[in-house]
């Protein structure tokens, strides 16, 4: 919980900043996760952290709101494409989530497409890499370089085989 809320909180510095010049206003941040299906415990966490980070970040003052506006993407890519879509025309200044990678990679058109920053909080899958039009940010690295540091970590420690 405590990188969800980390990661939810860099997300929302970043999509704040990429809105432009500090003008009072209510930014809404587009959260995609997913909230229905077999990993919609995680989904929820996710969201959760989203919202702790909202309240604290009005709680702290300034020039504007933030409000979030969740989609579904039910680990699903169809699904994900629809909430995608639907979060793409609802006014939000940016996107944090992807929690898999399936239902993660057809929704970076769509954001790319609609010039929003996506902000990958858990989604590592290679695919992410050719499917970003320049727009997505992973916090978490790719599958591939997960296995190179364990296989670094592992070969450092001693261990022959697994």
């Amino acid at each position: 919980m405590r990188t969800s809320l980390r990661s939810a909180v860099v997300a929302l510095t970043i999509a704040t900043a990429l809105v432009g010049p500090a003008v009072a206003a209510e930014i809404k941040i587009g959260v995609l996760v997913p909230t229905t299906g077999s990993e919609a415990t995680y989904g929820q966490d996710m969201a959760n952290a989203v919202q702790v980070a909202q309240d604290e970040l009005n709680k702290a003052g300034g020039p504007n709101t933030y409000s979030i506006v969740v989609g579904d993407d039910g680990c699903d890519p169809q699904q994900a494409v629809n909430a995608a879509t639907k979060l793409a025309s609802s006014g939000i200044a940016g996107v944090v989530g992807g929690y898999c990678s399936g239902a993660t990679v057809p929704t970076l058109k769509i954001f790319g497409d609609a010039k929003l920053p996506m902000v990958i909080t858990a989604a590592n899958s290679t695919k992410l890499i050719p499917a970003n039009p320049g727009n997505a940010f992973l916090i978490n690295s790719t599958g591939n370089d997960q296995v190179a540091k364990a296989m670094e970590v592992f070969k450092a420690k001693g261990f022959k085989s697994l």
